[in-house]
């Protein structure tokens, strides 16, 4: 994530002055490229230098816990896990966990429900088509309807994947040794060696 966020850099080069925070007057800068009411939020005792590469990953870190619980549920990772490019929610992403989100943050966007509501979804579908400039009179609203289907699939295969992955991630993986075996095997060993040096 830093290497995508900054380039693995820090310091006065990182501040970012081209997109929305900077003109908000809260620029994403620093080695996670966090905003300042981001880091002081979620910043450590002590970590207070938001240009310190590690008082930065610390915040972003805590940040990232408290929002999406793991790094891999983050925009970026999980586009990137299914094999797609770095990515933040200011270009799009299908959305399958309930969260809070900024929309809009550069502009208008569409938010389509991708279930519970297909004639809504259908009417938002045509909207956006006309927005975008690419007319969707040619469809029809079966096939419009069928692309939604696909879409909701994908959806709940996200969604398996998604769980998939946590259960990963809540595996104990720590190694425990059991003492009394290992000086058991141990004891065996010994013995061997030694029948094998009585035998010569």
């Amino acid at each position: 994530m830093a290497m995508k966020e900054s380039g693995g850099r820090t310091g006065p080069s990182t501040i970012n002055k081209w997109d929305i925070n900077w003109k908000r007057g809260t620029p994403s800068m620093g080695l996670m490229q966090t905003i300042r009411t981001t880091f002081d939020s979620h910043k450590m005792k002590g970590m207070g230098d938001i240009m310190n590469p590690v008082h930065n990953a610390v915040a972003a870190i805590r940040y990232i816990i408290s929002r999406y619980r793991t790094v891999f549920n983050t925009p970026g990772i999980k586009s990137m896990r299914a094999g797609g490019p770095y990515k933040g929610y200011k270009i799009g992403d299908i959305v399958t966990q309930k969260q809070l989100a900024w929309v809009a943050e550069e502009g208008p966007e569409a938010v389509i429900p991708l279930q519970n509501n297909r004639q809504r979804a259908i009417q938002l579908w045509k909207s956006t088509g006309d927005k975008l400039g690419v007319s969707n009179e040619g469809q029809s609203v079966a096939l419009t309807a069928q692309l939604i289907s696909l879409l909701e699939k994908q959806n709940a295969i996200s969604s398996e994947q998604l769980n998939a992955t946590k259960a990963l991630g809540d595996k104990d993986t720590a190694v425990y040794l059991d003492g009394k075996a290992l000086d058991n095997r141990s004891a065996r060993i010994m013995n061997a060696k030694k029948f094998s040096k009585g035998v010569r």
